[in-house]
């Protein structure tokens, strides 16, 4: 899947990425994680061509991250748009939406975004993007526990126990004994 992973340069990634957004109006990069098969996967060129967020999926297998932002990209290039406020109904499943804190798009989250566009010189565009929340099959997109908070600026993808495991662990106490 990764370009760099298969013994790409930087030429090869940028010219395929190209292709792909002149093709389609959008490509898709995908991250994997140390871990395996999750990851994240997003896109790049939503901004440029229709002046919508970019689209993250993260915490959830990369070829179902990669199916949806395929499809939800094909979606926004015909004229439909995401909106971080509402509800969206998706192969069956209700999906939502959250604006992705700014301290994520500065970081490495989008790092194919920033490498495209400052190959091309386009300092005039600016970082935004829209997690996409699946539902993790449990609950619904809003009570899921499962997928990083992309709208929380404190939160660290993919780095420690999320919420949920840091509350199920017990306490300690960090008095001294004399």
């Amino acid at each position: 899947m990764c370009v760099m992973c298969n013994g790409g340069t930087l030429e090869d990634l940028f010219r395929i990425l190209n292709l792909q957004i002149i093709d389609r109006g959008f490509a898709i990069v995908p991250v994997s994680t140390r871990t395996g098969n999750k990851g994240w996967a997003y896109t790049i060129g939503l901004i440029d061509s229709k002046d919508h967020p970019e689209m993250v999926v993260a915490g959830y297998p990369l070829d179902v991250a990669i199916d949806v932002l395929n499809q939800l990209g094909a979606a926004v290039i015909a004229g439909d748009r995401l909106d971080p406020t509402g509800r969206l109904a998706f192969n069956g499943l209700e999906i939502g939406a959250r604006s992705v804190h700014e301290r994520h798009l500065r970081g490495d989250l989008i790092a194919g975004w920033h490498f495209y566009y400052e190959t091309l010189g386009r300092h005039d565009l600016v970082p935004r993007a829209l997690q996409v929340v699946l539902p993790d099959g449990g609950c619904c997109f809003e009570h899921q526990t499962t997928q990083p908070r992309l709208d929380d600026r404190r939160h660290v993808p993919f780095d420690g126990p999320n919420r949920q495991q840091r509350r199920a662990r017990p306490r300690t106490s960090h008095r001294r004994s004399i």
